[in-house]
């Protein structure tokens, strides 16, 4: 049960590049949705990567209270995740895709998340570069169906619906991984 829900979590985790590659639009311009969709992608697994080292050095310090630890990140990213679905809703994206530092800029803003998650995967015994490739995939194939939706208030309603399920998911998560598993 915990394996599915760890893939669960890198899954929501891939959910959050969904609204911004929603108005890529690869259709019409398919190199800047390419290197769009290459910055999310690689900052995703970055700023996981990264959350995984810095939890190796530091999280061993919390010894005895490592369901504690889990509990609160993963329900904390789940409320913040479930916050951001109603800024989706209505719209407010904040990114600016016309340059490629305001791009890679706004790519890591959005995988701060995915930072903190890889903080918590410190406390499950999977191979890193699995963990890293689900994720990889995940956000793959979410942002390239991003790309091909067309930017409308239907697409913004479904990107806030998949933000919704994904901090709902990663609440309950919380709660399993928390109080019902030992670690």
């Amino acid at each position: 049960m915990t394996v599915y829900l760890l893939v669960y979590i890198l899954s929501a985790l891939a959910f959050q590049v969904f609204p911004v590659s929603l108005g890529t639009n690869i259709k019409q311009n398919t190199s800047k949705a390419i290197a769009i969709i290459t910055s999310l992608i690689i900052t995703q697994a970055l700023m996981f990567w990264l959350g995984i080292f810095i939890g190796k050095r530091f999280l061993h310090l919390t010894v005895g209270f490592e369901s504690v630890v889990v509990f609160i990140g993963f329900f904390l990213i789940g409320m913040r995740v479930f916050m951001e679905s109603f800024a989706v809703r209505k719209g407010e994206r904040t990114f600016n895709s016309d340059n490629n530092q305001s791009m890679i800029l706004a790519s890591m803003a959005q995988s701060i998340n995915t930072f903190l998650a890889g903080m918590m995967f410190y406390f499950f015994s999977f191979e890193e570069s699995l963990l890293l490739g689900i994720l990889l995939i995940s956000t793959l194939i979410i942002s390239l169906i991003g790309s091909f939706i067309i930017y409308s208030k239907q697409s913004l309603a479904f990107s806030s619906l998949i933000y919704l399920l994904g901090g709902l998911g990663l609440i309950i998560s919380a709660i399993y991984l928390g109080f019902f598993t030992e670690l």
